[in-house]
């Protein structure tokens, strides 16, 4: 693996020459603090030597260019005879600035002021140490200006003197950073004793003042450095040439920076990313926008990929911009867009992945509206890659329509194997459980205290679409929160507590469901309890908490058996004293199989409710109804004798033989093409029924106990036979145990033999 590509606007760690130290004052003053705190004396002293040379040439440099100014000023009056007798009077008549100026206008008229504004030009167009001064020594020579060299240039000359040399004591007393405290005092010092004397007419107090104040705002605002910056940013700016690169003391905006560097971050989203970094780290003052960059590199990220679901995540926002963070909706929903894309995108038959990338396509809609509502900070690069993401997904969607129309020409194939049923999409090819949801219902309404609800089946029979479904069926008096105790986050007891607050939390829209639990689980349960007896009534609506394969969790409590009596007990403790927390476990095992810690010594008052198959009635109905295939009553009734209305052993023949009609073109079915999806079914790895071997007949004792009913006796083994009846396995047949289900007799005659048996 290569190393990971460094960031181009990565900047060294530390001045290593006199020039960058004083460069580092001038414009890395916040790295400068940082870095001299662990600075000895002797270092300080070894930089002051290296930077001694270039704060002289500095200094040299404002001395030659207040000589200079003083010589071009005092010029009409040195050599009158090259001059306009009216310049030369004017010079001679009024000492002050104001009034030589005021004359000069008066005579020269627009060409002085032009000749001044290009020698600014030609100053702001360069850089400040070398243009700026020839620019107005140019334009000042141009306009024929007096003795501003020696009032305010020359003062100037005087205060950066002695900013300098405060500067120099400093850095050779060990403070490296008041090198730029005497830049700062000097520049104001000079600026003051200037514009004091500019003001000749005024008392020399307040003009000592205003020049104070002036030269304060303008050492602040850092002026003599934005202004040219700002200059050239007219002429460039992007990522790479922009003034927050070189200058970490930018206060002021520079205009049309923030769209330009956000357009070009969006554009080119990894070099955004790499700016915005590189912002936050080395430039304090511009944290909101860099912010803003890391909006528009995140959307750019999105419109480069659209219909990857690993780029749909959320944007990493500086926790000190709130104004720029999502709101916690939105990011809901952008976490549910992405696992109906990925849900989408795992789809392998045509009709379901149509259904879920239609589905998916009116959940974007639904988002870039939402994203509408969001701060217009950020939002708008958002929309633009929505869009894009919106125009891809509705060629997907056309694409996945004349696919499914090439191959479903007979019937669309509603039926799901493999997956538990959801609400919309298999709302049609859900039956049945009305018994079980009016019983559910009726049992928790009328509870005084609340029991621990227990919904036992079979591996495959149906209990998670059941709980996918429970929302609908209960209606809006209840709140339905499901966790699936086989998630890979949940790998504790902690990690449990935690994955089930954050669920809750999510579900009832709260924002604190983060929380770490101590490891001490009894600890870690009863803040849990204290947090859910702390939320509101919600409304008077009842919060189920739905564990789903909760037998999972039973191994985790096996690892410490101490601890895991303790906890039951108190989790058995608080379902009998509230009724408005239902604790609802679903799974496949009963509760006296599961020993050390003993369940059933816990929940002696568990409320049990058992998901078989499906009635024969709601087993025709899902054969006849989803689909407008014609079968014959002897298909349909073989149907029902071979699964007994196990539900996803009918799902997957019915799918099949939909296949089958739409291949050949036909609506009629027949017995043949029954036959024909049986043996496409009944393979080796027939989920449910490889289960059943593999896992729940695992043990020697119980595949003894199977071969013994396929070879048509009775077993010995009662232990075995009790508990392959109670989970509903097997039926008596003229006082002779079989098999309940007959694919599952055909299936385990065919291939037991290759799966050997294993201890528990």
């Amino acid at each position: 693996m290569g190393k990971p590509k460094q960031n181009p606007f990565q900047l060294p760690p530390e001045p290593r020459t006199g020039r960058a130290l004083i460069r580092w004052t001038l414009f890395e003053l916040p790295r400068l603090l940082d870095w001299s705190e662990g600075l000895t004396r002797g270092r300080i002293l070894v930089l002051y030597l290296r930077a001694v040379p270039w704060i002289l040439l500095l200094a040299t440099g404002f001395y030659i260019l207040s000589l200079m100014v003083l010589i071009i000023w005092e010029l009409p009056l040195d050599f009158p005879a090259q001059f306009q007798p009216a310049v030369v009077q004017i010079f001679m008549d009024s000492p002050g600035f104001g009034e030589r100026l005021i004359g000069l206008l008066s005579v020269t008229g627009w060409k002085f002021a032009a000749m001044l504004a290009l020698g600014l030009a030609l100053g702001l167009a360069g850089s400040l140490a070398g243009n700026l001064a020839l620019g107005l020594a140019l334009g000042l020579a141009g306009g024929l200006a007096g003795d501003l060299a020696g009032d305010l240039v020359g003062d100037l000359a005087l205060g950066l003197a002695v900013g300098l040399a405060m500067g120099l004591a400093g850095l050779a007393l060990g403070l490296a950073v008041d090198l730029a405290v005497g830049l700062a005092v000097g520049l104001a010092l000079g600026l003051a004793l200037g514009l004091a004397s500019l003001v000749g007419g005024l008392a020399e107090g307040p003009a000592l003042g205003i020049g104070c104040f002036s030269g304060w705002a303008i050492g602040m605002l850092r002026l003599p450095f934005y202004i040219p910056q700002a200059v050239v940013g007219l002429i460039r700016l992007d990522l790479y040439h922009n003034p927050y690169r070189w200058d970490a003391g930018v206060r002021l905006p520079i205009w049309g920076a923030r769209r330009r560097l956000t357009e070009q971050a969006f554009g080119d989203p990894e070099t955004g990313r790499q700016f915005a970094e590189f912002l936050l780290e080395y430039r304090p003052l511009q944290r909101r926008l860099a912010a803003a960059i890391l909006h528009a590199a995140h959307a750019g990220r999105w419109r480069l990929g659209p219909l990857e679901p690993e780029r749909l995540t959320p944007p990493s926002v500086p926790a000190d911009q709130p104004a720029y963070a999502p709101g916690a909706g939105w990011q809901r929903a952008l976490a549910g867009l992405r696992q109906d894309l990925i849900a989408a995108r795992g789809q392998n038959q045509i009709s379901f992945k149509r259904a879920a990338y239609d589905d998916f396509s009116r959940k974007l809609n639904a988002f870039r509206d939402l994203t509408l509502l969001e701060s217009s900070r950020w939002n708008r690069w958002y929309l633009e890659a929505l869009d894009a993401w919106r125009s891809e997904a509705a060629k997907a969607l056309h694409r996945i329509e004349d696919q499914a129309a090439s191959q479903e020409s007979i019937a669309v194939n509603r039926y799901r194997t493999g997956t538990p049923l959801r609400p919309g999409d298999d709302q049609a090819v859900f039956f049945g459980r009305e018994d079980l949801r009016q019983n559910l219902a009726r049992e928790i309404m009328t509870a005084a205290e609340m029991p621990l609800f227990l919904i036992l089946g079979q591996r495959r029979v149906g209990k998670t679409s059941l709980l996918n479904f429970l929302p609908e069926l209960l209606g809006s008096g209840f709140v339905v929160v499901t966790q699936d105790l086989q998630d890979g986050r949940v790998e504790s007891v902690p990690a449990w507590l935690a994955d089930l607050r954050r669920l809750i939390a999510d579900k009832l829209e709260r924002d604190d469901g983060d929380w770490t639990p101590p490891d001490q689980w009894l600890a870690a349960w009863r803040e849990l309890r204290e947090w859910l007896e702390g939320i509101g009534a919600d409304g008077g609506r009842k919060l189920i908490l739905a564990l789903d394969e909760f037998e999972e969790l039973h191994g985790y409590l096996a690892q410490e058996p101490e601890q895991g009596r303790r906890l039951l007990a108190a989790i058995r403790s608080f379902s009998q004293h509230q009724n408005r927390v239902v604790l609802l476990f679903v799974g496949a095992t009963p509760l006296s199989e599961l020993r050390d810690p003993d369940w059933s010594r816990y929940f002696v008052q568990t409320q049990l409710f058992r998901v078989d198959y499906l009635a024969r009635d709601d087993a025709l109905r899902l054969i006849t109804e989803p689909v407008p295939l014609r079968y014959p009553a002897a298909v349909t009734e073989r149907l029902f004798v071979l699964t007994q209305g196990h539900p996803d052993l009918l799902q997957r023949l019915c799918g099949q033989l939909v296949s089958i009609a739409n291949k050949k073109g036909r609506q009629a079915m027949s017995m043949a093409d029954l036959e024909e999806a049986v043996a496409v079914v009944l393979i080796r790895d027939t989920a449910p029924i490889e289960r059943f071997w593999n896992e729940f007949c695992r043990a020697p004792a119980c595949r003894a106990c199977i071969e013994q009913i396929l070879a048509g006796e009775i077993p010995a083994d009662r232990p075995s036979l009790m508990r392959l009846e109670e989970h509903g396995y097997l039926v008596l047949d003229q006082g002779r145990p079989r098999l309940r289900v007959p694919l599952f007799e055909d299936w385990l005659r065919k291939y037991r033999e290759g799966f050997p048996a294993t201890e528990c």
